[in-house]
């Protein structure tokens, strides 16, 4: 069914530019002789289309270039008809585009040859399958748009009746964000500093460049082997057990087992599992991170989307010519979009495409008045099929002529309902990975806390005071984000502290004080490597440097440290002092805010302070 549904996507955009082709054709052989009415209309219903295209003669020189392509390229028609210089929109010396190869292929062999292309395109073209004597090559112009655009070129001969070869035309799709976009999927999977891997039917059918590093096995040597095959056997049951309930929704904390490498090396693993549709079929996404020694904490932000993302090739765009509101001309798109053949809607009122007279009428109330004074406006609204099935079209219209008479106008209408569906989806999909970085920020958070039992739940009060004394500042919400993230993990350098020295009662020695004081460089060891949307890793680093320079470990005063650095620390302090902890009982709350005023401007930022000083007096309390 899917298939299907894809091939006849590429059928109906194979037919509309096969209408376009014989457009052109018409436009190109009417330049010699006195044009007739259906030329007007033909060359509003090209210059309507949202698709960038020209169209050049057999001598290379433009005879058509339309609205969207001046858009693309920002070049009006007066400037290019009649030149040859469409190169100079993408190339800064000449060269030939695909069309000028086409034409010049086929002249010269009577059929569209190779050489050229092979010169001018060695990679990423391809002669088209579904179109005759066409071509298609996609590639990167850095000229267009401020950074560069990724464009689809599809080039084809335009011929007369007589089948003499008229031109060629060329149309253009945009594929930038397309093509970025798997280029960070890619780049962040493979990238990623956590393990993964994906299983089906309890074996891998994929594993991440970091998973094989850790495992010392290669994706080959991986692929379709038993997942629990690398767990321990003493611990493979209990494995087992977790994966199903985290899956179930019984679990949500990752859970810890023994891993063996290829090299026999027994390794600590903390998991998480979810399941994920890959490939049309249900499988399990899992997540390794090695905490025996936490050399490295890795963060397990990754991106939970599906993997199996659906871009459509084409949108068939159905074209509809009216008068007063008849319908005078319909291409063959109208079959895919409202399920009409076109010589059935002719003569009849625009009404059938309507869900209800009320809307009928509002369509008109929006376009006609707005393209009384512009040539083109467009807008989304809900139309009808014929079967009854309601859809979203994004509606554009373009007066013929230079003025709008007798409400002559040409439409578009192109099907985006299954576009808005995928933006709902996208948003979810955001969703979820915005869960699932605070689910992995907590599991860090856990990890220290952990290990120092007496100060659990230190990072998460920290963290509530640090982002309402942001609010108080007025500071965005992004970096209110950053602050939250910094937080919660300011600690895990601790992770690498003897446990008896986090819990020991009394003071510390000075050498025990010394080695505490590691704890920020450590943690920027750990947390450098991973890319965070903020500055993470320098907000932790910094959070014990002071304003007046005496803090440590770089000593850095003033301005020179980080605000988001600044706030932590002064929340850091007064959760520390108002909370108990195994070396002295808790100071109190009025102790602290002692401690922050006396040294305000000294070791901590005035501003921070007073608007911690603002949060406590409305009333702050640590939850």
């Amino acid at each position: 069914m899917k298939n299907d549904t894809v091939k006849r996507t590429k059928a109906e955009l194979v037919s509309e530019i096969e209408e376009m082709r014989r457009r052109i054709a018409d436009l190109e052989l009417s330049r010699s002789g006195d044009p007739g009415g259906n030329e007007i209309v033909c060359s509003e219903i090209l210059q309507s289309s949202p698709i960038p295209m020209f169209a050049v003669d057999r001598n290379h020189r433009i005879f058509y270039w339309n609205r969207a392509m001046e858009n693309l390229s920002g070049y009006k028609t007066e400037e290019m008809n009649g030149t040859d210089s469409q190169w100079r929109i993408f190339y800064n010396e000449k060269r030939p585009l695909l069309a000028d190869l086409l034409i010049d292929e086929a002249i010269k062999r009577g059929r569209a040859g190779l050489t050229d292309f092979d010169v001018w395109y060695r990679v990423g073209y391809k002669r088209s399958s579904l179109l005759p004597e066409a071509f298609e090559a996609t590639d990167f112009f850095p000229k267009l748009g401020r950074a560069g655009k990724w464009l689809r070129m599809t080039a084809a001969l335009v011929r007369s009746g007589g089948g003499k070869i008229v031109g060629a035309l060329e149309t253009f799709e945009d594929m930038t964000e397309r093509v970025e976009a798997e280029k960070l999927n890619r780049t962040m999977v493979e990238s990623s500093p956590i393990a993964i891997y994906l299983s089906r039917n309890g074996r891998f059918v994929y594993v991440n460049a970091q998973f094989e590093n850790f495992t010392g096995y290669s994706a080959k040597e991986l692929t379709g082997r038993k997942t629990l095959e690398l767990v321990h056997p003493d611990d493979r049951e209990q494995v087992s057990e977790n994966a199903v309930r985290m899956l179930n929704g019984e679990r949500t904390l990752p859970y810890e087992f023994r891993s063996i490498t290829k090299s026999g090396a027994v390794r600590r693993i903390m998991e998480t599992v979810s399941s994920i549709e890959y490939e049309g079929k249900r499988g399990m996404l899992g997540n390794y991170m090695d905490v025996t020694g936490l050399k490295e904490a890795q963060d397990k932000i990754r991106d939970l989307r599906d993997l199996e993302t659906s871009i459509l090739e084409a949108i068939p765009i159905a074209v509809i010519g009216l008068q007063n509101r008849v319908i005078n001309f319909a291409n063959n798109a109208v079959r895919p979009v409202f399920g009409w053949r076109p010589e059935d809607l002719i003569g009849k009122s625009t009404r059938v495409l309507y869900r209800s007279d009320k809307e009928f009428e509002k369509i008109a109330q929006d376009f006609y008045p707005v393209l009384e004074q512009e040539r083109v406006f467009f807008e989304e609204f809900p139309c009808r099929r014929k079967d009854g099935k309601e859809i979203i079209c994004l509606v554009t219209a373009s007066r013929i002529g230079e003025y709008l008479k007798n409400r002559s106008i040409v439409a578009t209408y192109e099907d985006i309902t299954e576009r808005k569906k995928a933006e709902a989806d996208l948003k979810k999909s955001f969703a979820r990975l915005q869960r699932s970085m605070e689910d992995t920020i907590q599991t860090i958070a856990m990890i220290v806390e952990t290990r120092d039992p007496y100060t659990a739940g230190h990072q998460r009060r920290v963290d509530l005071l640090a982002c309402a004394i942001a609010r108080e500042m007025g500071l965005p919400q992004e970096r209110i984000e950053g602050i939250h993230t910094a937080s919660v993990i300011h600690d895990i350098g601790k992770i690498y502290i003897p446990a008896e020295m986090l819990s020991k009662p009394g003071h510390l020695t000075e050498i025990e004080y010394d080695i505490m004081k590691t704890h920020p460089q450590v943690s920027y060891d750990i947390l450098k490597r991973i890319e965070f949307p903020w500055p993470v890793a320098n907000i932790v680093y910094q959070h014990h440097e002071r304003f007046n320079g005496s803090g440590y470990p770089r000593g850095l005063k003033g301005e020179e440290i980080l605000l988001e650095a600044r706030i932590l620390a002064v929340a850091d302090v007064f959760e520390s002092m108002a909370s108990h902890r195994p070396y002295r009982p808790t100071v109190g709350t009025d102790k602290a805010i002692e401690e922050i005023s006396k040294n305000r401007g000294i070791l901590y930022d005035p501003d921070v302070v007073d608007a911690c000083l603002g949060v406590l007096a409305k009333g702050f309390k640590f939850e």
